[in-house]
């Protein structure tokens, strides 16, 4: 058996080196940026993001403590929403808060999509829960929901990915409905 040398050029290899190094700073470039700011150098390492789209920001709502937050454009204007993507943050969720702006709100937002249930426990407003798909696509709303109809709980007629809870009427201020795709 007689072996082949394959002989290949020293700048072929620097110039395919080169690229890839440069390929690999943009990759990691790319998944380096979060979309969402995050309030912590621990979020930020952890890569938390919502999408693309996401608006990148600190912000106070409500608690008075900053948090991650999320820009969500619906019809009729940008709605900055605090972003409850952990347990501990959705089981919380905007519970003993004294009140909510015109233009704020809470995203709930869930690993995979299922039923999940809401209720108003230690909450002081009404609110409209906004209930949308993987798609970011309106499925249901459930408006004016009262402090006292806990303990109640609302669920979704469907899997749902995300949650938008908002001060009652909200939604119809927002020209939120089923079936509207809010932008996130």
């Amino acid at each position: 058996m007689s072996k082949k040398k394959i002989s290949v050029s020293n700048s072929f290899i620097i110039v395919v080196a080169i690229i890839a190094v440069i390929w690999g700073v943009v990759i990691l470039s790319a998944r380096n940026t979060p979309s969402i700011s995050n309030a912590t150098a621990s979020n930020a390492a952890a890569g938390n993001t919502v999408s693309a789209n996401a608006a990148r920001e600190n912000s106070e709502i409500g608690s008075g403590a900053t948090q991650r937050v999320v820009r969500i454009t619906s019809p009729r204007g940008v709605i900055t929403a605090q972003i409850s993507d952990r347990p501990a943050l959705r089981e919380q969720g905007l519970s003993g808060r004294p009140l909510l702006e015109a233009s704020q709100g809470m995203l709930f937002i869930f690993d995979r999509p299922g039923i999940y249930g809401f209720w108003m426990k230690d909450m002081r407003f009404p609110l409209d829960m906004i209930w949308m798909d993987a798609a970011h696509k309106v499925v249901a709303i459930d408006s004016n929901v009262a402090p006292s109809t806990y303990p109640n709980s609302y669920f979704p007629p469907m899997n749902i990915s995300y949650v938008l809870e908002m001060n009652a009427g909200a939604a119809k201020n927002f020209g939120i409905e089923k079936g509207v795709g809010l932008i996130f």
